[in-house]
């Protein structure tokens, strides 16, 4: 059962980290199919216990390459089980980078996980973008199709978001609450509609300097003066906009964002950032540098140059003996006269 199971990872939990303090310093995991395993059952108790930011020193690591063969239904479910993961902490845009990867990922067959998170990918991209992304053209054509006819609750929904009524996005909620309860996703159908509040609130600050907090309620479907004063101070604290609230007279003033983005945490998010590119651009030249002169890679672009050297002479091959003389000597008189002069 899973106590048997969570004793189990518990036993190999000190093998991933004496893993992870080995390779501290290189900021790269080289995945085998061991310990994609080892790490695949170590999120999955991550996520039964609740205890979602132990998993997070083995999802922060970036992976950039995945050694030996493996089974494409565990590499899914290590996806699957990040992305939830990140869902628990409400790391969306992480959530969103895990869920995409597993229901792009090359496959013969579309299997359920993939399913699974291309639903959850819709609903997280309305809470972070306010749309649905596009899905990427390396997408297989045939998990495409099979989205479109399996997620058509979550794309429904998803269409009632992109016309910022909420009466509307609660219609299409209420309408396929089944299926979303069923599939577990209904905790994130709730969050995006009060992300709807949220931007639609977000869209009158672009409109109005003041506002009464009857007007505010009245324009976002919000039951109350007292809710749409909740809903504003709650964006507030969350740096979502800047604005004062008059209680007194109901009104409230909004200002334009101060954030001059010079704060530490700022410095330490971009420092972040340069240092995992710099990582990226590396591992890219070397992996660049290791193909171009791999003798597999040799072989090949020399078949191919001497294939396309074969074709062009085949273009000249009987029909065109005048152009191949050209080729040879410059063509006509003058071609001749260089292959006399040759054989002089």
């Amino acid at each position: 059962g899973i106590n048997a199971e969570y004793g189990e990872i518990l036993c190999s939990q000190s093998v991933l980290f004496s893993l992870q303090s080995k390779r501290s310093n290189l900021r790269l995991i080289v995945l085998n199919f061991i310990f994609l395993l080892q790490f695949m059952h170590f999120l999955q108790v991550c996520l039964l216990s609740k205890t979602y930011s132990v998993a997070l020193p083995v999802l922060s690591e970036q992976a950039y390459e995945i050694d030996a063969p493996y089974p494409t239904k565990d590499f899914l479910r290590f996806l699957y089980y990040g992305g939830m993961i990140f869902t628990g902490l409400k790391k969306f845009p992480k959530a969103l980078e895990f869920f995409k990867q597993a229901f792009t990922i090359p496959a013969k067959a579309v299997s359920k996980i993939m399913i699974e998170s291309y639903k959850k990918h819709i609903l997280i991209s309305l809470l972070v973008h306010g749309q649905v992304l596009p899905t990427p053209k390396y997408a297989s054509g045939s998990a495409v199709n099979s989205f479109s006819s399996s997620c058509k609750p979550y794309t429904e929904f998803s269409s009632s978001y992109s016309t910022s009524s909420v009466v509307d996005l609660q219609k299409a909620a209420s309408n396929h609450l089944e299926t979303f309860q069923k599939d577990g996703n209904y905790g994130l159908v709730k969050q995006c509609i009060k992300s709807l509040y949220k931007r639609n609130i977000q869209k009158l600050t672009k409109t109005y300097l003041t506002l009464s907090l009857n007007d505010i309620a009245s324009s976002v479907n919000l039951p109350s003066a007292k809710e749409a004063e909740k809903a504003i101070l709650r964006m507030i604290e969350d740096g979502d906009i800047s604005a004062t609230i008059n209680q007194k007279e109901g009104m409230v003033s909004f200002h334009e964002n101060t954030q001059n983005y010079n704060s530490v945490s700022t410095v330490q998010k971009l420092n972040a950032h340069l240092h995992s590119l710099i990582l990226m651009t590396d591992k890219l030249q070397k992996v660049d540098e290791a193909i171009t002169s791999s003798q597999q890679y040799l072989t090949r672009s020399l078949t191919q140059e001497r294939g396309k050297f074969l074709s062009d002479l085949d273009e000249y091959d009987g029909d065109k003996p005048s152009m191949l003389m050209g080729m040879v000597g410059g063509g006509g008189p003058a071609g001749l006269g260089f292959i006399g002069a040759m054989r002089s």
